[in-house]
């Protein structure tokens, strides 16, 4: 009880703007799927190309993490994830503003992703640093964030009157959030040192010679991508097959 009384008060802060990164990271994705055909009709693609545009921020992931992780043992972690989510707030507004290009729209999920991608590769680093022992705690909100602006996105983004504005809005928030973190976020509480960079590729050798590492992996990555495709086809499925309409069709799913 008594380390629990040390902790500092500021970490829920972190914790927020935290959490707020993974809202809206899943929120700009998850929106794309709920004006499925909208999408679909703006670029003149099928459920194949609005399936590549779901996937491209966990694309991000794949080629940013181990990077995002070493940058940050070397740099700090409010750095890395700082630059990373300037460009996904790029991203956002590259979104909106080349809305009727496909490859651009590629290219700005790709972008949507660097954010919570560089945060998830170091986000044991920031919940540990500040909650210590509660750090199972702020991992449960963090990922209890995360389903809720799944949720959220799905039931909610086609409220907005036209594609465009629930893009522009999502840009301005993304951008918002992103101040947040850079004006609020501190690597680690005051007095404390910094941690000392980890040995990342000693660490990958030893995952890498993991049966168990490779399977929790495998699994893990296969749940994510079916669940990926079938949130992302479901709301225009129930509009083209069912007649449901949009906004009816997104809270189903």
């Amino acid at each position: 009880m008594a380390q629990e009384e040390k902790l500092s008060g500021y970490r829920w802060m972190i914790l927020f703007v935290v959490c707020l990164i993974c809202f809206m990271a899943n929120f700009m994705q998850y929106q794309v799927s709920a004006w499925g055909v909208v999408v679909m009709t703006t670029l003149g693609i099928d459920a194949g190309g609005l399936t590549n545009l779901m996937l491209m921020p966990m694309l991000t992931a794949v080629f940013l993490s181990i990077p995002a992780g070493s940058l940050a043992d070397r740099y700090g972690v409010k750095l890395v994830v700082s630059i990373g989510m300037v460009l996904s707030a790029v991203g956002g507004f590259l979104r909106y503003f080349m809305i009727n290009d496909f490859t651009v729209q590629i290219v700005s999920m790709f972008m949507i992703g660097f954010g919570i991608a560089a945060l998830n590769a170091n986000l044991a680093k920031v919940l540990g640093s500040w909650f210590k022992q509660q750090t199972s705690l702020a991992v449960g909100v963090f990922y209890a964030a995360s389903c809720v602006s799944i949720v959220i996105a799905q039931a909610f983004s086609t409220y907005f009157p036209t594609l465009d504005v629930s893009y522009l809005v999502a840009a301005i928030a993304e951008a918002v959030t992103a101040a947040l973190w850079i004006f609020f976020m501190r690597n680690v509480p005051e007095g404390e040192p910094m941690p000392e960079p980890e040995p990342v590729m000693k660490y990958i050798k030893i995952a890498a010679k993991s049966r168990g590492v490779w399977c929790i992996a495998l699994a893990y990555g296969l749940t994510l991508a079916s669940t990926t495709a079938y949130c992302a086809i479901l709301p225009s499925a129930l509009e083209l097959v069912r007649g449901v309409d949009t906004a009816t069709a997104g809270s189903m799913a």
